[in-house]
């Protein structure tokens, strides 16, 4: 193991490891996301959601019916009828995301590619 004295202190060299975030500015909407119970885009995700509390999420499938809605969304959508609890089909849906925060409001659409 090595050690690095940096101005006195010293650091183990193996042992440290830097993490760089980035501040959340604007909401981005996945278009594609795969609810298969892999653990891996299991979620629809919705990055720097945290910006927009006051929200509303709704998804359509192709014939304009409403399969998901939800205000105040939190990422947990799985790919399920909001009303049944049960897997949707392998599709494409439209999504209408609404969100009110502290800055401008946001209005988002767009088509999602739901894969199983």
């Amino acid at each position: 193991m090595k050690a690095l004295l940096i101005a006195g202190i010293a650091l183990l060299a193996c042992c440290f490891t830097a993490h760089a975030q980035t501040a959340c500015t604007d909401v981005q909407i996945p278009n594609v996301f795969t609810p298969n119970g892999d653990g891996f885009n299991d979620y629809f995700v919705i990055t720097c959601l945290e910006l927009y509390p006051d929200n509303e999420l709704i998804i359509y499938n192709r014939e304009g019916k409403i399969v998901y809605h939800a205000f105040n969304y939190h990422n947990s959508w799985q790919g399920t009828w909001d009303k049944t609890g049960g897997a949707l089909p392998a599709d494409t849906y439209v999504y209408v995301f609404i969100g009110k925060g502290n800055g401008p409001d946001v209005y988002k659409k767009g088509t999602l590619q739901l894969v199983l």
